[in-house]
């Protein structure tokens, strides 16, 4: 309870940061199409940090392969997530129609394993961990994708001549 209601209140105070400095509005003053290139880049270097970290919960997790258990989950969302990253930036290169809903899922992604990783840690250092992580990299992540998501729906709108069938 404790975490969502802090994720609320730095969400709320980010909001209201935004929108009551004009200065900080570089989001929308920034055209999708000047920065997709650089986006991709970086959505790539987060994947490859992310696979880094898939590789250390499997070393954590040693023994416990193809056993059922929470710990176990986590890498395959994780996995879904390098997944949704990469192909964001696969996407975004193509400048591809699908780019905002994999945009959106991918981001749905990273805010649920930020929501989950709080509510399942362990109290004291885990726990910080897992708001530091949270709070540092899942969520500012899954609202970067949010945005590429909300400026790439226009990519659905244009035109495309069919592509015949192989």
């Amino acid at each position: 309870m404790t975490v969502m209601l802090i994720n609320i209140a730095c969400g709320l105070v980010l909001v209201g940061v935004l929108y009551r400095f004009p200065a900080l509005r570089v989001w929308r003053r920034v055209p999708l199409q000047s920065t997709s290139r650089w986006l991709a880049r970086f959505l790539v270097v987060c994947a490859i940090v992310l696979i880094l970290w898939i590789g250390m919960l499997i070393l954590h997790l040693q023994g416990q392969v193809g056993q059922r258990s929470l710990d176990s989950s986590w890498v395959g969302l994780d996995v879904a997530e390098v997944v949704g990253m990469l192909l964001v930036a696969r996407l975004l290169n193509l400048r591809h129609a699908a780019v905002s809903p994999v945009a959106a899922a991918t981001a749905t992604l990273l805010a649920v394993d930020a929501w989950f990783d709080c509510e399942s840690a362990d109290p004291r250092l885990d726990y910080l961990l897992s708001i530091a992580l949270a709070l540092l990299a899942e969520l500012p992540l899954a609202l970067l994708l949010a945005w590429v998501s909300s400026q790439t729906l226009a990519w659905t709108n244009r035109t495309v001549p069919a592509q015949p069938l192989r």
